[in-house]
């Protein structure tokens, strides 16, 4: 595996895509699936108001992906045109850097959350109806807090130098223990979403020791040694510039989601918060393979982009965005002929069921430019464009879509809530697009 990054820089493009994009998209679908597992287990085994609950306590979850994502990312970038530039003191004391940073920062923020709680969940829009269930999710989750933070951002280094299907194993044997262990806990021991989120801190600490045999196997690129293991503060702070954007995009849906929260309630009671939570859930089965492609296309741009070799660099975006839109098209037409079934799945409440399928229908319109979007964003992450890929993060869900829901929401009211998510994606792509074309100019004149 230590030969595994010279690939990227020699095999065919597609190729290299296709065999690192897929164990990545089956790694994504197994999160995928395991949420939408999660989803019908509370929906059937707690009810609406603890699904509700769950989706009050989501901005907390996902605040702790923001967090991993930035350190992995951001790693992950680094140690790929690290590798490219045969450089592999600079890959191993990012390795060492990111690995500390995310520990301690789980200790800390499983302690102030814990301190903080009430507060969160009531700014998050938890009510009467709710704060019991997102109260105890959120207690439960803390114990799990500093193995998520170390699981995600190790896991992305994984894929980083190119070895995706190690990261796929890692996230299918995480998945199914958490499947597992939901369904013991709700309907064998009684428990209800403090039983879910116990599943899952336990399901993050399985997965991380899972990586931490695959590094003393000495299976990777990366070269761990006690003496050499060191935090240094200028590292840290190019990991965080890279990875910047991607902890504003998790941020972004952070606060997309306590925006929603609160103002869900206005028109339809927490019911539409229960369809917030499945419709996010259903989000995750559609974007997650996409972003498992841009997994599969990120160390190749970051490798050549080291190497010099641009000519790849845009043959592996082209080529990334294609395969992209293909599945947004696909998931268009699943959406539009089966979404009354999806939702029924999930619930036999009528009302929740009438509100789901029209909510994922309007919210979905322009699925098509979801691809371009993801690809985009990476790419100016593992070109290590740091101020381009921010603004790019903060584009479609915190500059258009908040401002978009107060707008839309005045006029059409639930209606226009789910039809601002369309809207944004159109403007957003436009200016992305733009953005693409000016750097694809900038990397000819480099070349």
């Amino acid at each position: 595996m230590k030969t595994q990054s010279v690939r990227l820089g020699t095999e065919s493009i597609k190729k290299l895509i296709i065999e690192l994009s897929i164990p990545a998209i089956f790694g994504m679908l197994l999160i995928a699936m395991y949420n939408i597992v999660d989803a019908f287990l509370i929906s059937w085994g707690v009810g609406v108001r603890g699904l509700a609950g769950v989706t009050v306590a989501l901005p907390f979850h996902l605040f702790l992906m923001a967090i991993s994502q930035m350190l992995g990312i951001g790693a992950g970038s680094i140690i790929s045109r690290a590798l490219g530039k045969k450089e592999q003191k600079k890959a191993d004391l990012t390795f060492s850097t990111t690995v500390i940073t995310s520990f301690f920062i789980g200790i800390l923020l499983a302690f102030l959350v814990y301190i903080f709680k009430d507060v969160f969940i009531n700014l998050s829009g938890g009510d009467k109806e709710t704060y019991f269930f997102a109260k105890n999710y959120v207690l439960y989750l803390l114990p799990g807090v500093p193995f998520l933070i170390l699981l995600i951002a190790v896991n992305n280094i994984v894929r980083s130098e190119g070895n995706t299907k190690k990261a796929m194993e890692v996230m299918f044997i995480s998945g199914i223990i958490n499947i597992i262990l939901d369904y013991i806990f709700i309907f064998r021991l009684n428990m209800n979403t403090d039983g879910v989120a116990l599943a899952t801190s336990i399901s993050w600490i399985a997965g991380f020791f899972h990586l931490v045999f695959y590094f003393l196997n000495k299976n990777s690129s990366i070269r761990i040694n006690i003496r050499n293991f060191k935090f240094k503060f200028n590292v840290l702070k190019e990991v965080i510039g890279i990875g910047a954007a991607s902890f504003l995009r998790q941020i972004s849906a952070s606060i997309l989601v306590i925006v929603l929260n609160n103002i869900l309630p206005i028109y339809g009671g927490f019911g539409v918060i229960a369809v917030l939570g499945i419709i996010n859930r259903i989000n995750m089965f559609i974007f997650l393979p996409m972003f498992g492609v841009l997994q599969g296309v990120n160390p190749v741009i970051g490798y050549n982009f080291g190497a010099g070799n641009i000519k790849r660099v845009k043959e592996a975006v082209y080529f990334s965005v294609f395969l992209t839109s293909i599945m947004g098209l696909f998931y268009i037409v699943i959406i539009f002929f089966f979404s009354h079934n999806i939702f029924s799945f999930f619930s036999d409440d009528p009302i929740l069921v009438k509100h789901g399928k029209q909510a994922l229908l309007y919210s979905h319109i322009a699925l098509l430019l979801a691809g371009f979007q993801i690809i985009a964003s990476g790419l100016f992450q593992a070109l290590g464009r740091v101020k381009v890929s921010l603004w790019v993060s903060l584009l479609r869900q915190f500059i258009f879509l908040i401002p978009l829901f107060f707008i839309m929401g005045r006029f059409f009211k639930l209606d226009g809530i789910w039809l601002s998510y369309p809207v944004s994606d159109v403007i957003s792509s436009i200016v992305i697009f733009i953005l693409v074309i000016r750097e694809f100019k900038k990397l000819g004149r480099e070349r």
